[in-house]
Order: C-alpha cells, then structure tokens, then sequence
C-alpha cells in the first residue's frame, strides 16, 4: 500500500498585537518516497503593552530549525520516537548559539544557561512518511486526529526553558517536562492538522469543519481559521493540515 499526501496551511494575523506566529510547510522525496513536515510556533509577548522584544523573530527560527533538523535526521535513517528525540535535542543545543535579531531584546539567566527572550514560543511540528506521523508538541495549541480535536493546555511551558533551566547532560532525561513526543501511525490517518491556541474553546467548530471538508486540507484550513464564532479581538491563529490518501 502506498500514500498521497497534500499539505495546506493558512494564518489569520491577530486583531490587537502584530503577527507572531510563524509556520513552515515542506515536501521532499526521499528513496522514491514523498516526506512531508508541517511547523508552525507562536510567539509570546506575554503583555500586549510589552513590545519591547519581538517574539516572531524567535518562532520563525524555531520553524527553520525544526525543518532543516527534521529533514536532516530522517535522511540519516532516524525514525519513531528516536527522530522526535534528536530532533528537540538538536533544537536545544542551536539554542546555545542563537543570536538576537533585534536590538532590543534582551539576554536572561536560567538555572543553568542564558537565553533570548525573542525565544519564548511555542512549538508544534510533525514529520510524515508512510509508516508513521512523528509529532512533538511544547506549549499550549491543537492537534487533529481524523475528526478528533485534541487541545494541549500546556499555556507558559516553551522549548527554550528546558534548555535555559536544565544542564545540557539532564535535556535527554528531562525532555517531558517540556516537550510531548506522539507516535501516529499512517494506516490510522485520515487527516491530520496542528494548530495555534488562538482557536482556544472553538473545540465543537473545528470538529463540524473537520467532519465537512471531505478531507480536503485547504478547505479545512480555510473554514477553521474563519470560523464566524470566533471573537472580533482575538489572537493569531495559524492551522497546518496534513490529508493521507490510499493507493
């Protein structure tokens, strides 16, 4: 048995603060076979009065890096649970040698290291092949599973605390205290779709969209990320869908 994969993904940019969330879509083959990632982070300004920093900078590089480490990985032959690891773990220690972006931010101590604050964001990526969906997950946001919708409170847990709090020989030990690791695999998916908690209690509209799309992932992203119910000020909210079609 074979897959076809189609990946979508659309933004809806915040009504009281610039956008912060960034997302990253990519296919590449590899030994004939179609690979696909989808990523998306939302950067966290923890104040909409508290600008002074910018956020996004951070998201748009956590998306990069979890591209590049994800592919890169995968090429190696890593797969299952042990991708997930390697791929936080080598996010962790790029952000070692992060460089701030913009000149304001500023540089904070950790239990056990320094870091930007452009790097307090979230993170949500997956990498798909036909065996297996790898997801990893750290903060709060969505996941879709077929017609489930799956929302992880984990609001004020970022990537970058594991590495600023913990020594870096503890990361591997310590990984769940920040990042969720989830195993998927292929012949269970219809559909699969990440996104940011600017959805937060649409739960029962994100579901009637999901049962309504016929599996279509641009129309899903579509219609989520328009829901009518969703309020006038709200945050930004960014969706990635993934469809699995049998051959």
């Amino acid at each position: 048995m074979g897959y076809n994969f189609d990946i979508c993904g659309f933004q809806r940019a915040a009504t009281y603060h610039s956008a912060q969330d960034s997302s990253l879509l990519h296919k590449f083959m590899h030994m004939g076979k179609e690979i696909c990632i989808g990523v998306l982070s939302d950067g966290c300004s923890g104040s909409v009065d508290d600008f002074h920093y910018r956020p996004e900078l951070g998201a748009e590089w956590l998306v990069s890096e979890f591209a590049k480490t994800a592919k890169l990985f995968y090429e190696q032959g890593v797969r299952k649970h042990d991708l997930g690891q390697k791929i936080v773990l080598a996010i962790l220690n790029s952000m070692l040698n992060y460089q701030a972006q913009y000149p304001s931010s500023r540089w904070l101590q950790g239990k056990s290291h320094q870091y930007c604050e452009e790097l307090v964001a979230t993170l949500y990526g997956f990498i798909a092949d036909e065996e297996n969906l790898v997801l990893i997950t750290s903060g709060d946001g969505f996941f879709f599973e077929n017609n489930k919708v799956k929302y992880i409170p984990d609001d004020g847990i970022y990537p970058y605390k594991l590495m600023a709090n913990s020594p870096k020989n503890q990361w591997e030990k310590d990984l769940n205290s920040c990042f969720k690791i989830s195993l998927f695999p292929m012949d269970k998916l219809n559909i699969f779709g990440i996104a940011s908690d600017g959805l937060k209690d649409m739960d029962r509209q994100i579901e009637k969209a999901l049962k309504n799309s016929n599996r279509n992932p641009e129309k899903i992203s579509w219609e989520i990320t328009n829901i009518p119910d969703i309020p006038h000020f709200h945050d930004d909210i960014t969706v990635i869908m993934l469809s699995v079609d049998k051959i």
